[in-house]
């Protein structure tokens, strides 16, 4: 049962979602940017990578630190306070 449809403004395939909590969620796709929205699908932040083709993983610490990878990179990013 799908109990929400968040829209997003995503350009391209959209390839990870991880949700912050509080309606909140970091979405990536084949792109270099990482966007967080609220539950009405509005922008809240925009980390830039430097994976042109996007990060092949994203997750959120406890401290709502967002970490990501690229598919080829050997190195994890942490960002505070996105």
């Amino acid at each position: 049962v799908v109990v929400a449809t968040i829209p997003s403004k995503q350009k391209g395939l959209l390839c990870c979602v991880v949700c912050e909590g509080g309606g909140e969620a970091w979405i990536s796709g084949d792109h270099n940017t990482i966007i967080r929205i609220d539950i009405h699908g509005t922008v809240q932040n925009t980390v830039i990578t430097k994976y042109n083709h996007g990060p092949r993983v994203i997750s959120v610490t406890r401290r709502k630190e967002l970490v990501y990878s690229g598919c080829n990179s050997r190195t994890v990013e942490i960002v505070r306070n996105g």
